[in-house]
């Protein structure tokens, strides 16, 4: 999963301090979340970077070729994912778990 981010964000900071990052991505318009944990490295080749751009494009149309701030290979170790509705939490918690 990569992750492209501003080197002086929390995200960029926290993958600098520690190979271990966590994600939270939340969707909000049906207050659904995951949570991904695992580790992360910095993409530094320019492969690794060319193929980042061409799968960012493809889905959002927007081209980062020119992006220079740093981006991350989040390897999945576990995630979460619920609902975040009253009653619905107990019955949507639900926990993945990933091997290399």
């Amino acid at each position: 999963m990569p992750i492209g981010t501003s080197p002086t964000s929390r995200a960029s900071l926290a993958a600098a301090s520690s190979a271990h990052a966590a994600c939270t991505l939340a969707v909000e318009v049906e207050r659904q979340s995951i949570i991904v944990e695992g580790t992360a490295r910095t993409l530094t080749d320019d492969k690794a970077r060319g193929r980042f751009n061409e799968l960012y494009l493809a889905k959002y149309e927007f081209d980062m070729s020119g992006w220079t701030d740093p981006v991350y290979m989040v390897t999945p170790r576990v995630a979460f994912g619920y609902i975040d509705q009253p009653g619905k939490f107990e019955a949507t918690a639900t926990r993945w778990t990933f091997t290399a």
